[in-house]
């Protein structure tokens, strides 16, 4: 749980990093998306095949996941516009922290390789 936790803060941060700073209702709102999209990314990468499909496809369906599991009710007016950025900033960062945490993997990759 702590792991998962950390890395739901590590995402948030990073992704938020990389935007246009939100009002303080949005970055409250912008946490929960963020946990949101964590879990469509491992659902859509689990054990790193990247062949997992998205569990939330359309934006209705997402919307519907963190009503139902995070409680929070967002307006499907000016969707795109208002969370597709963040979203997809999500994923960016979602992409880079898998990279980084894959290094020490391809690390000994190599110096399996060279001992071999």
């Amino acid at each position: 749980m702590d792991d998962k936790e950390e890395a739901e803060e590590a995402l948030f941060i990073a992704a938020y990093r990389m935007g246009p700073r939100m009002t303080a209702k949005k970055f409250e709102r912008a946490r929960y998306v963020s946990m949101g999209v964590i879990h469509r990314y491992r659902q859509m990468h689990q054990g790193g095949q990247s062949e997992g499909i998205d569990p939330f496809p359309s934006p209705e369906s997402f919307r519907a996941h963190l009503l139902r599991v995070y409680d929070l009710k967002l307006s499907s007016e000016q969707w795109r516009r208002e969370w597709g950025g963040f979203i997809d900033l999500c994923f960016a960062a979602c992409n880079d922290l898998d990279k980084a945490a894959l290094v020490p993997v391809s690390r000994c990759i190599i110096v399996m390789k060279e001992a071999a």
